[in-house]
């Protein structure tokens, strides 16, 4: 039975944290949301869901046309972002976190590095893109901040995108264990 999502609006068992990584720069310039990932804590199902929301989606921005969904985000911050994700796909965002490149490499580096499964595709990706250490090989990798944010941003695969947002849940994942 499909169960309208404004019966979830005031749904205190169900907590939506929206997690934008950010390609701004600097302080200064917003950017664009690189990434959107919506964790979702469904106390009802004793579940944590962690969906990616494709940044190339098409669709419409208030006062301005229709666009990619990580257009929202340098048009009008958090606040048009959520209203946008709210009226296409019927989520509300109960929090978030915005977290831009260099944030991202610190949170790795302070957590020592994470674990992650890595083919020589992406190995050799991640070493065309990091100014300092290299890695080696393939398979089972430990990578630092500046390895783990090439990782998570390539996009040089046939499946776009879908591989991509894979390649961040799996971060994700990685971060939390």
């Amino acid at each position: 039975r499909f169960v309208p999502s404004d019966s979830f609006d005031n749904d205190n068992m169900i907590l939506n944290t929206l997690l934008v990584g950010s390609d701004s720069l600097s302080k200064s310039e917003r950017g664009r949301s690189d990434s959107m990932i919506l964790i979702t804590i469904d106390a009802h199902h004793h579940k944590i869901k962690v969906t990616s929301l494709m940044r190339d989606l098409w669709v419409p921005i208030p006062q301005h046309g229709h666009s990619k969904l990580n257009a929202a985000y340098s048009y009008g911050g958090i606040d048009l972002l959520k209203s946008v994700i709210k009226s296409v796909l019927g989520v509300k965002i109960d929090r978030y976190v915005i977290v831009n490149f260099e944030k991202f490499k610190q949170v790795i580096d302070k957590l020592g590095g994470i674990d992650l499964e890595l083919s020589k595709k992406e190995v050799a990706y991640v070493n065309a893109n990091v100014s300092g250490e290299h890695l080696e090989g393939s398979g089972k990798m430990h990578l630092n901040g500046e390895q783990a944010l090439q990782f998570a941003r390539d996009r040089n695969d046939p499946s776009a995108d879908f591989k991509r947002t894979e390649r961040q849940r799996d971060v994700i994942s990685a971060i939390i264990k």
